[in-house]
């Protein structure tokens, strides 16, 4: 795919990318992805739109697809486009679901045949989202079943006497992996907690979101450097090799997250705000490249360059967190050109007319990966649909 330019008016910036997003995108990226064989999601694509044989389907893709075509069915209430859901979430706890246990593993075959029986946070936590817009799609009782299930099981089962947090993976015995622990399967467990409680108002699963708001103050957000590193060792300090390394993406993602807890317990809390604004001051002003444009990939705590190539996925973070600083700051105009600033480096080197996308490019803005995973339509979906609150 070649970088184009996109020439269209400031003030019809916003809206062109939504529309593009409900009425051409959301569509492809469902025809592209549906498999009609097998049943469920392709795990990635090629530039040819063809499915990359790969010989394993993820946990996580299948629930990312799940939760970004429930979600947009919700806001747009068009199902039409979305004929054959059903059978990808049956398809998803046939295949992924173990109840002799109550979890779910890691990866299948496209015809199912289990492969890894690797119990994931990150994916129970993506499993636990899907359901809840899953839920409110079809209402039926069965997916919220699951979902309780599911966070039941992660409650007791991913919990380490002793060690804060919770597992990052356990073998098939449910004996904790000696795996470095992320902040990362705590922030989307953070989320899905959230969500859950949106859904079904029950106060468990907002006090579980508290707790991962507690452990992220507590441990996960470093007020010294004012950063968010990515790697820790069992007792959440940052890992002795490894704890420098910080996305700017994941501030921006934490900035959404953290805003949407206030919003659910309707409270405010200065702290929050205090820490939102300090993740949102160094991303913005080490994160993105002066000289090309986009966001870096890596950088270490002090605001260096480790990585300097540029996936899709940060921009989209970014998208999400505008809209909250725009209500935090004294001068919101300034959120709204960042805004706009993003759409059109989106629209001239990431994003293709008819849905597809570039997943990451050099510092250079030269295209790196020619593949389309089946996780990106969650960052691509969410970070557009929030421009709906910046505008």
């Amino acid at each position: 795919m070649q970088a184009k330019e996109i020439k269209v008016k400031p003030s019809e910036i916003l809206k062109n990318v939504q529309d593009n997003l409900y009425e051409i995108w959301l569509p492809s990226w469902y025809a592209w992805f549906k498999d009609t064989q097998n049943g469920g999601f392709h795990e990635r694509l090629d530039e040819k739109l063809k499915p990359v044989d790969l010989g394993y389907r993820r946990l996580v893709t299948q629930c990312r697809q799940l939760f970004v075509y429930s979600h947009a069915a919700l806001t747009t209430g068009d199902l039409s486009r979305m004929d054959g859901i059903e059978e990808a979430f049956d398809y998803l706890v046939k295949y992924y679901y173990r109840p002799e246990t109550g979890g779910w593993r890691f990866s299948v075959k496209p015809d199912g045949t289990p492969i890894d029986g690797t119990y994931d946070l990150y994916g129970h936590a993506f499993l636990v989202l899907c359901c809840t817009y899953y839920y409110r799609l079809t209402q039926d009782e069965t997916v919220m079943d699951i979902a309780r299930r599911t966070l039941d099981f992660i409650n007791t089962a991913f919990r380490v006497e002793g060690l804060p947090g919770f597992a990052e993976a356990l073998d098939e015995n449910l004996k904790p992996l000696d795996r470095m622990r992320r902040q990362d399967p705590h922030m989307h467990l953070f989320e899905a907690s959230l969500f859950m409680y949106r859904v079904t108002n029950n106060k468990p699963y907002l006090s579980l979101a508290k707790e991962l708001a507690d452990l992220f103050t507590d441990k996960f957000w470093s007020r010294e450097s004012g950063t968010l590193p990515e790697y820790y060792d069992d007792f959440l300090n940052p890992h002795p090799e490894s704890g420098h390394i910080s996305q700017p993406g994941h501030h921006f993602q934490w900035i959404w997250l953290l805003e949407k807890f206030q919003e659910t317990r309707r409270r405010k809390h200065q702290n929050l705000f205090d820490i939102m604004s300090a993740l949102f001051v160094w991303a913005d002003k080490h994160g993105f490249d002066p000289a090309y444009g986009g966001l870096y990939d890596e950088l270490d705590i002090q605001g260096d360059i480790l990585t300097d190539s540029k996936r899709i996925w940060p921009i989209m973070e970014a998208l999400k967190a505008y809209p909250v600083i725009n209500r935090l700051e004294n001068d919101p105009h300034y959120c709204t050109r960042r805004a706009e600033d993003l759409v059109t480096l989106l629209r001239a080197h990431y994003l293709e007319e008819d849905g597809r996308w570039t997943e990451q490019l050099s510092r250079d803005m030269k295209p790196l990966r020619t593949d389309m995973p089946g996780t990106t339509p969650y960052h691509i979906y969410l970070g557009i649909a929030a421009l709906s609150e910046i505008e």
